[in-house]
């Protein structure tokens, strides 16, 4: 079988999970358990591609992998709360 491995995502696939996390209201996003925001980020990510079951895997597993540096992305934009 060959499977399509994280740093195997096509650029246009990188670049659209990024957009979404960008373009997400960050309070939203760091409000989020893990899984919560795994799940919400794919059903953004679905909503705009057509993914087969093995690129869907590697999406949900290039997410994961990734999520310590969405919420510190998120958390440096939600503003302190004094």
């Amino acid at each position: 079988m060959n499977a399509l491995l994280p740093n195997q995502l096509n650029p246009l696939r990188l670049r659209q999970i990024w957009t979404i996390v960008e373009s997400s209201q960050a309070s939203m996003l760091v409000r989020l358990d893990d899984p919560g925001l795994e799940k919400w980020l794919m059903r953004q990510f679905s909503k705009d591609a057509t993914l087969s079951t093995v690129e869907s895997q590697a999406v949900n597993h290039y997410i994961h992998s990734k999520l310590p540096l969405i919420r510190e992305m998120a958390e440096q934009k939600v503003p302190a709360i004094a």
